[in-house]
């Protein structure tokens, strides 16, 4: 692994840093499940290091800098380089991907939390991004990584986990997974999901916000641009599962700001509720509208794709609360909420797209 003063000698390498400069740049160690670096090398300018930690981890970012370099081939062509970091290049044998800084940016999810606001304009920016990649295509057949894997998400199958899954579990998501096994009708229909798994273009596959930076455009100090980042998973899928995660983010935003006590269900509590979902609705409207246009969507054919990606939010839900399960030793009654939402909507989907998104849907294809 490079270290702090590695990594400057590394870029001055590869003539990213200038060598010549007498100012030494900051480094910031900022690394999570990789190590992962922010070099500071003047005013709104550095690069983000991203170097692989293990064999597994190496397959991922290896991935991810396939993507990049697919995404930034038909960047220009298509408009899709306002929605990403700029890509300097991926060394092969050290697993190391040397992207650009966002300056002065924040995580989407941050940016709600702090203002309580849920910004019309980036939603339509997410939703115009999703669209931009799902136009791009499948990766040709020189794709490294894994990204031609076109599985479904592990999440459709995790009521049916296999031995080794299970040894590597919490005590709460061991609990989690009984749960999901004793309510039938939720595992039937997150199998009916996976059957219906449509790996068809190019995705994200994990559109949530703590993957979208966002940042002012210069000279307004109005957060307006939003960039894609992380494409670790990103792989063959179905589109809709994209935008049923970007969907299923702001259903878990709004279902966790419910004070939730005691046995009582959380109904009682929804005027409680400090995110309430109705604030949410007019951004949610938006991103789907511009996702829509984006790709060009028959209005015909919109109202069951947006059944569909609500069916992938709904079990991107189980995801969010096996996430939260993953370093605890009992399930919480948010988990519990998210499990029971996840089937609500599953059950009546058409009815969760009018009250929770503020999508009406109607039979005849038209909204």
């Amino acid at each position: 692994m490079l270290t702090g003063d590695e990594v400057v000698e590394y870029l001055r390498e590869r003539a990213l840093v200038d060598p010549g400069a007498t100012a030494t740049p900051e480094v910031v160690d900022v690394s999570r499940r990789n190590r992962n670096v922010q070099v500071f090398t003047g005013p709104g300018s550095g690069f983000f290091v991203k170097q692989g930690v293990g064999p597994d981890r190496a397959i991922t970012v290896a991935n991810e800098a396939d993507t990049y370099r697919r995404l930034v081939e038909n960047a220009e062509s298509n408009g899709l380089d306002r929605y990403l970091p700029k890509y300097f290049g991926y060394d092969p044998l050290r697993h190391i991907l040397v992207l650009g800084l966002v300056p002065g940016s924040q995580s989407l999810h941050a940016y709600h939390a702090t203002r309580g606001r849920f910004s019309i304009i980036l939603a339509r920016a997410l939703g115009d991004a999703l669209g931009h990649v799902h136009t791009v295509g499948e990766p040709d057949e020189k794709s490294g990584g894994h990204s031609q894997i076109g599985r479904a998400p592990w999440v459709l199958s995790l009521h049916r986990p296999d031995l080794g899954m299970l040894h590597s579990l919490s005590g709460a998501t061991i609990e989690l997974v009984t749960m999901l096994q004793q309510i039938p009708d939720l595992c039937s229909r997150l199998d009916s999901l996976e059957f219906q798994w449509k790996a068809t273009t190019l995705i994200h596959n994990d559109a949530r916000w703590d993957n979208c930076l966002v940042s002012a455009a210069p000279n307004t100090g109005r957060v307006t641009r939003l960039k894609l980042i992380d494409w670790e998973l990103s792989g063959v899928g179905d589109p809709l599962w994209d935008v049923g995660c970007a969907f299923s983010e702001y259903l878990a935003f709004w279902l966790t700001s419910i004070p939730i006590t005691g046995d009582a269900p959380p109904d009682r509590y929804l005027h409680l509720s400090r995110h309430p979902i109705e604030r949410m609705q007019p951004a949610i409207r938006s991103l789907w509208e511009s996702y829509v246009l984006r790709v060009g969507i028959d209005p015909a054919e919109s109202m069951e794709l947006l059944r569909q990606a609500v069916r992938y939010a709904a079990a991107r839900l189980v995801q969010s609360a096996f996430e939260r399960t993953q370093h605890s030793a009992w399930v919480t009654s948010d988990v519990i909420c998210l499990v029971q939402l996840s089937l609500n909507i599953l059950q009546e989907p058409n009815e969760a797209a009018t009250t929770l998104l503020g999508i009406p849907i109607n039979d005849r294809g038209r909204r």
